[in-house]
């Protein structure tokens, strides 16, 4: 799979939630009487972990969660059950048909002979693949536009700086040339 520069997985603590979620091999083990496991694992607030949970889920379809209830008691939360769709990717396979369609558009491409619009048109049809697309290659020009401002304001920087250099250095060039051309021709023995 390639590597997928999206800022979107990096802040928010997305990419640590997704590497944690998939440490938990045990998740009959966790006790909600702990508190909230993932928040303390990861150092951060509890919404930043709804957060970057969100993203997962519903930008990118990584994951899915199922928020369960204390039963009887409806107005108290248990442990959310996490399902996480990265078998497929990770065999290099076709996905199941109950993996997200977004996640299918973004990674499909990278499974080779795998076909992301036979793929959606048969599990997933009301799936917007052309909008999504649409809105994803907007995104995408949208990060590289503020990835290509510091490399440009860098070269313009570099630039100026061999010209202010050149501003100097050229006509001193000419300044001596012109001084050389104008002098007669040395004739008689060297001084040395």
């Amino acid at each position: 799979m390639s590597r997928d520069s999206d800022p979107g997985l990096n802040k928010g603590k997305a990419k640590a939630l997704y590497q944690l979620l998939i440490s938990y091999a045990d998740i009959t083990s966790r006790s909600t009487a702990q508190g909230y496991p993932y928040h303390s694992a990861l150092d951060c607030t509890k919404d930043t972990v709804d957060n970057a949970t969100k993203y997962l889920e519903n930008e990118i379809g990584l994951i899915k969660v199922v928020r369960r209830k204390v039963e009887g008691q409806p107005d108290q939360n248990d442990a959310n059950e996490y399902q996480v769709f990265d078998q497929w990717l990770i065999q290099g396979c076709n996905p199941t048909s109950d993996t997200p369609p977004q996640l299918v558009a973004r990674y499909g491409p990278t499974i080779p002979g795998f076909d992301v619009d036979v793929w959606i048109a048969g599990y997933t049809p009301s799936f917007d693949l052309a909008g999504w697309r649409a809105a994803y290659e907007a995104t995408l020009r949208v990060q590289e536009t503020k990835r290509e401002e510091p490399r440009r304001k860098e070269s313009q920087r570099r630039r100026s700086k061999k010209q202010g250099m050149a501003s100097w250095v050229t006509p001193y060039l000419e300044l001596v040339v012109q001084n050389l051309l104008e002098m007669p021709p040395f004739r008689g023995r060297s001084p040395h």
